[in-house]
């Protein structure tokens, strides 16, 4: 939408991305398009430096000036915001990605939570995790949480059934289960402070932001493979 074809080709000289980019094309969007599978299925570690720095000079493109005004592009916020579903939080004033969480591929955290939740039969839970990344990719702070804490009203009574043999039929009998049988020392009070948290700001009344999204969706991720590696 933003760029001519020169520009474009510019572009993907700038973040290194020419390597992928395809000889022949249709159009814009079909050279772009055939850009990004390419990328998608390359091996090479410096593909996906490529496809960051090529978001990274976009953003930095199309960002407001000053910092504090809003931008006129319309895909700016959900390039943004979509790049946070993956663990990239862009800094306006330093033209910078920075990852979420220093150390940790958060998109394998993330897609690694469903895989364990679907080998497992929880649907439900698998649904509402599910929900809560897509609506954080999509910037919906409020849905992100309120699916959270769906997500965690399914997922710890299930667990503690795996662990006890019974389903109790609230979240706080479940975590009493889960101290008494695998919880270690310290844990039960943080699942305990986490499910507190995610009763307000978006699973009732009240707003969220993508800080308080970005730390609940983190968390419980976290806390969740933590919990479920340690279940028969």
């Amino acid at each position: 939408m933003g760029y001519t074809h020169a520009e474009i080709g510019t572009l993907l000289l700038k973040a290194g991305a020419d390597d992928w980019a395809p000889d022949q094309w249709d159009n814009k969007e079909h050279r772009i398009q055939l850009l990004f599978k390419s990328l998608r299925g390359a091996e090479d570690p410096d593909a996906a430096t490529a496809a960051l720095e090529l978001a990274r000079l976009i953003l930095e493109a199309g960002a407001p000036t000053p910092p504090a005004k809003t931008t006129h592009i319309i895909w700016w916020e959900s390039l943004r915001d979509a790049l946070a579903a993956d663990g990239w939080d862009y800094a306006i004033e330093s033209a910078q990605l920075t990852s979420v969480v220093p150390g940790v591929a958060v998109p394998e955290q993330l897609s690694g939570l469903e895989n364990e939740l679907e080998e497992r039969g929880w649907t439900t839970a698998t649904g509402h995790f599910r929900q809560a990344v897509d609506g954080f990719g999509a910037g919906n702070w409020a849905t992100t949480n309120s699916q959270l804490r769906s997500f965690l009203e399914d997922m710890l009574p299930l667990a503690a059934e795996t662990a006890d043999g019974k389903r109790p039929t609230s979240v706080r009998s479940a975590l009493d289960v889960l101290k008494k049988e695998v919880l270690f020392t310290g844990e039960f009070e943080f699942l305990k402070g986490l499910w507190t948290l995610c009763q307000t700001r978006g699973s009732h009344p009240g707003l969220s932001d993508r800080g308080e999204a970005t730390f609940r969706l983190m968390a419980v991720t976290a806390e969740a493979r933590h919990l479920l590696s340690r279940l028969s």
